[in-house]
């Protein structure tokens, strides 16, 4: 079933569909993961149900997993609207302990195949109070590289206070866009040393000592 799986059978789809729900934990696994590596739209229901039972957590059909391939190979395939509908369902479902990391990693298949259209929702996800949660969305950002995503973090960074403003100096100080240094150069009149000294620092990375 794995092999299936890997080859992308799609003429033994119908024969490992039949499979779903039936036998060991060993079984299952396999079936979930030749359907998610398949990626026919028609698979939906079983994957999701799966997911679901196992509350987007890591157990031993690995169903969570199987899910979150399956939206990426859909991407792949040229499934993007359905791809899209099961990362967003994936990103609010999967927030607890154990969950997160899928819905993490359904933003980054967003990201990786949708590019400038996620920003909104990176930018939305960076009013997190969790750091972590902030944290991913930067990392996430640092893969849309155009000056205009630049400018939209540029105008998020006077919305948000100072531990966010010094996060967001990081992220643009990595960036490397020049487009935020007379940004940076205003910061050096900041009143918080911390974001301050984070400005000067970026600064001296992009353009040298004054």
């Amino acid at each position: 079933v794995i092999a299936l799986g890997e080859y992308g059978a799609f003429c033994a789809l119908g024969d490992i569909t039949a499979l779903a729900g039936s036998g060991d934990e060993e079984m299952q696994q396999a079936v979930l993961f030749a359907l998610a590596e398949i990626a026919d739209p028609s698979s939906l229901k079983i994957l999701e149900d799966a997911a679901n039972a196992a509350n987007y957590k890591k157990e031993n059909t690995r169903a969570a997993s199987s899910f979150v391939r399956y939206a990426e190979r859909l991407a792949e395939n040229g499934e993007l609207e359905l791809s899209e509908k099961i990362c967003r369902s994936l990103i609010k479902k999967a927030i607890g302990p154990g969950q997160v990391t899928y819905g993490y990693t359904a933003m980054s298949i967003m990201v990786d195949h949708m590019g400038y259209e996620i920003l909104p929702d990176l930018l939305k996800g960076f009013d997190s109070s969790d750091k972590e949660s902030r944290g991913a969305m930067l990392r996430f950002a640092s893969q849309i590289t155009d000056i205009a995503a630049t400018r939209e973090w540029m105008e998020k960074y006077e919305e948000v206070g100072p531990e966010q403003k010094q996060e967001l100096i990081s992220f643009f100080r990595k960036r490397g866009d020049m487009t935020v240094v007379p940004l940076l150069k205003g910061e050096l009149e900041s009143s918080d040393p911390v974001v301050k000294i984070a400005a000067l620092d970026a600064l001296a990375y992009l353009v040298g000592p004054d």
